[in-house]
């Protein structure tokens, strides 16, 4: 129950999606510190998150045969590992 398909779309300058990333079984690891502060009362709350997958697909590849890389992209939303 704690483990979940996470999708990535890479996006081009307009905003379409160019590529997606399917995430097989993925939870998190580690989970950044959330500032607290009122320097950022009005903005959008973000923080780093880890997370460990089986494997991944995207619609133009398969591949990930590593369990759990230790490679991420940031994203809004926290960091996903990327196998290269």
């Amino acid at each position: 129950d704690y483990q979940v398909d996470l999708l990535v779309h890479q996006l081009d300058r307009n905003g379409a999606i160019v590529k997606t990333y399917t995430f097989i079984d993925a939870y998190p690891t580690e989970i950044g510190a959330i500032g607290l502060d009122f320097d950022t009362a009005n903005a959008i709350e973000t923080f780093d998150v880890t997370f460990v997958y089986n494997y991944w697909t995207s619609n133009t590849a398969t591949g990930g045969g590593a369990f759990g890389v230790n490679v991420s992209i940031d994203t809004p939303i926290g960091s996903f590992p990327i196998s290269a």
